[in-house]
């Protein structure tokens, strides 16, 4: 960054700028879908639809908030914190952790833009991590039900795989620039596993996040754990 020198750098020769930002992972090929697959995966969508409350009480839902704790492992080990979770639907969340080894940290993002809030200070996000988090806040569950609800979003039946040794049907859903399969229980009708291509630390990973433990809050079900793998390996819990 120029700003961070007290002399311009043109005065050593000439400067070329070079983007070093982790370039976004490339989508998922998508599988050519038929009438039959598309109008299954409706059908089932509309089942887990009702079963999550049904859509006028999905569409209710304007502010959702909750408190628990997470544990992350990173390359320092296992880190454990408590959390609190605020967002206002479609796409703006404040995420507060308390950790033992760092103190307090916040994540903001307003549905544009994001910003980390530590106690040595606020520090913009780049570009390609606010970018999945614009991808994130489509995939949350309630406002992804809602925008199903429209019809207008590809999805596909897949057919059926197992999930922690059950079977699941599974629906593609082909969201712009993502690629999103939901594992859907065939009983309970909840989503039970949600599979996609992200962005991490480390460049791009093949992210899974397992949900259980559903009750009901306002009329709706939601869970209150999450388990999250990369690349096939445990990386984070949330219990609510």
């Amino acid at each position: 960054n120029r700003d961070h020198f007290d002399r311009p750098l043109t005065e050593f020769g000439q400067v070329t700028e070079i983007d070093i930002t982790i370039p976004q992972p490339p989508a998922e090929p998508l599988p050519q879908a038929s009438e039959v697959d598309t109008a299954k995966a409706r059908q089932i969508l509309a089942e887990v639809v009702k079963a999550y409350g049904g859509l006028e009480n999905l569409k209710a839902v304007k502010t959702v908030a909750s408190q628990g704790r997470m544990s992350v492992e990173t390359p320092m080990g296992r880190m454990d914190m408590t959390v609190k979770h605020a967002s206002v639907l479609p796409d703006k969340w404040r995420l507060d952790m308390n950790i033992p080894q760092a103190g307090d940290m916040s994540y903001v993002f307003n549905g544009q833009s994001a910003w980390m809030v530590t106690p040595q200070g606020t520090q913009p996000f780049p570009e390609s991590v606010v970018e999945e988090f614009k991808k994130g806040a489509v995939r949350e569950t309630i406002q992804l039900l809602v925008n199903l609800s429209n019809n207008q979003i590809p999805v596909q039946y897949l057919g059926t795989e197992d999930v922690k040794g059950k079977s699941a049907d599974v629906i593609q859903v082909n969201l712009p620039g993502d690629a999103l399969k939901l594992f859907i229980d065939p009983e309970s009708k909840y989503i039970v596993k949600k599979a996609y291509r992200a962005l991490a630390e480390e460049g791009p990973v093949d992210e899974e996040e397992f949900t259980e433990d559903y009750r009901e809050v306002g009329g709706i079900k939601i869970g209150y754990h999450v388990v999250t793998h990369r690349n096939g390996v445990p990386y984070a819990e949330v219990t609510f």
